[in-house]
C-alpha cells in the first residue's frame, strides 16, 4: 500500500464507524483483562485498515472484535 492509498483509506474511514474493536492484554494495574487501544474497518479488496489510538508500544497479541457484538466496550 503506498501513501497515497493509506490517506485515502484514513478518511474514507473517518465518516464510518468501526467494524472492528482492537484490544490488547492490560500489562499495568490490579485487575487482568483486555484495554481498548483501537479500531479497524473492513476494506473492499478484503483487507482491514487498523487505527490505533495514541502512541502504543505493543509487544504481545492484539485481540480484534466484532464492533456490533459489543466489542467497543
Amino acid at each position: 500500500m503506498n501513501t497515497a492509498n493509506e490517506n485515502t483509506t484514513a478518511s474514507a474511514n473517518s465518516g464510518r464507524r468501526p467494524d472492528w474493536v482492537v484490544k490488547a492484554p492490560r500489562t499495568r494495574g490490579k485487575s487482568p483483562g483486555l484495554i481498548r487501544i483501537g479500531v479497524a474497518w473492513d476494506r473492499e479488496d478484503g483487507g482491514i485498515c487498523l487505527r490505533l489510538t495514541g502512541n502504543q508500544l505493543v509487544t504481545g497479541d492484539l485481540y480484534i472484535y466484532p464492533a456490533a457484538e459489543g466489542g467497543a466496550q
